[in-house]
């Protein structure tokens, strides 16, 4: 696990100043002050997830952030632009 943990880490790294967009999931299960949210290749209870630090939007606004740090499974972003049509609605 050591070693995917580092693989994980060094592709994870290499988003760092990029713009994803993310769909918001809503606040954080870790703490009230981060919101939590998935890139589009992040699938639930599987692989990491986006916690956004900065900025304001609402669960199931799909927004892009700038990732500004990565870890194995987190990425920690900033709000770069909010799209406030709801894409949870369509995933129903």
């Amino acid at each position: 696990m050591e070693i995917q943990s580092e693989i994980s880490m060094d592709l994870n790294q290499e988003y760092v100043g990029q713009t994803l967009d993310v769909l918001v999931e809503g606040i954080s299960e870790e703490t009230e002050l981060l919101l939590e949210g998935r890139t589009p290749f992040q699938a639930p209870e599987i692989d990491g997830c986006v916690y956004i630090a900065d900025g304001e939007c609402e669960q199931g606004d799909m927004v892009q952030v700038e990732i500004t740090e990565a870890h194995p499974m987190i990425w920690w972003a900033i709000l770069s632009q909010v799209h406030r049509t709801s894409y949870l609605l369509l995933l129903i």
